[in-house]
This record gives structure tokens, C-alpha cells and sequence, in this order.
């Protein structure tokens, strides 16, 4: 990214989150078996897929070891009424290094179903508790459903 080398995801994500919003950056890409540089504008998260609505401000919820801010789906416009939406991401964070963004919705922890911060937070302790050292979570992004593994350890 602009002529440095990127060690790893996480690292991808602090870069990125240095660029400044309307500036151009060079990212080395590799198609089709080819290394290309590419120019690439960055932009900001548009705001729909984030504000949560005024009567329900209150609920949004930090969970600072992973690194994000999130909100029940229900309460972020665009998100569904399933789910846990990702508001805020520490670009440093473990969440980030994990690939996740704001505004991804997140359906399931550790096969379990959550639609509130809290129930995020309560599938999380009980992983620590169980010496895991990370959690499954399925997500959707736009109309895409996935899984990413997360360390909780």
C-alpha cells in the first residue's frame, strides 16, 4: 500500500484506517496470477449503514477486548431485525484484524443466536470460560452470509 509492504491483516487495517477520506492511494494487487497497482480513492462508511435511531441510542454497546461498538440490528436502519450490527471498529482491534467492518451484522456467536449486545458479550465470556481461544461468529454483509473466527483468548 503506497510503495510499503503489508505484513498481515492487521496491519492491512491500520493503514487503511490512516488514509484520510477523499485521498488517493496505490494498493499492489495480485490477478490472475500478475502483480498490478492499482489507484484507489478512499471513501467513508456511508452513514445509513450505521445511525442508529433515536429511541433506541441507549442500547448500542461497547465490547472493548474485540474492538467494536454494536447495536441490535433492529435499531440500525438497513440492518435487518436479526442480529447484532458492528456500529464502530477499532482498526487496531481484534475484530478488525479478524476482518470484520462496521456494519456487518452479526447473526450467530459460537452457533447460538444473538440479537442483543449483551447476549454477544455473555457467548463471548463463556468461550473464556471454557479456555477457548477463539469463537465462530456468522455474519452477513450486504446480502452475503460467512463465518469468521474471532480470538476471544
Amino acid at each position: 500500500m503506497n510503495g510499503e509492504a503489508v505484513a498481515d491483516s492487521r496491519d492491512l487495517a491500520r493503514k487503511t484506517a490512516a488514509i484520510a477520506p477523499g485521498s488517493a492511494t496505490n494498493v499492489g494487487v495480485f490477478r490472475n496470477g500478475q502483480e498490478k497497482t492499482i489507484m484507489v480513492m478512499a471513501g467513508e462508511l456511508p452513514a445509513r449503514t450505521v445511525e442508529v435511531k433515536a429511541a433506541d441510542q441507549g442500547t448500542a454497546s461497547e465490547a472493548p477486548s474485540l474492538g467494536v461498538t454494536l447495536a441490535p440490528a433492529r435499531s440500525v436502519r438497513a440492518a435487518g431485525d436479526r442480529g447484532v450490527v458492528i456500529t464502530e471498529i477499532d482498526p487496531t482491534g481484534r475484530a478488525a484484524e479478524s476482518g470484520l467492518q462496521a456494519g456487518d451484522v452479526i447473526i450467530e456467536v459460537g452457533n447460538q443466536a444473538v440479537n442483543t449486545p449483551a447476549d454477544v458479550r455473555k457467548m463471548i465470556d463463556e468461550a473464556r470460560s471454557q479456555s477457548k481461544r477463539a469463537i465462530l461468529l456468522r455474519i452477513k454483509r450486504g446480502d452475503a452470509m460467512s463465518f469468521v473466527g474471532i480470538p476471544v483468548a
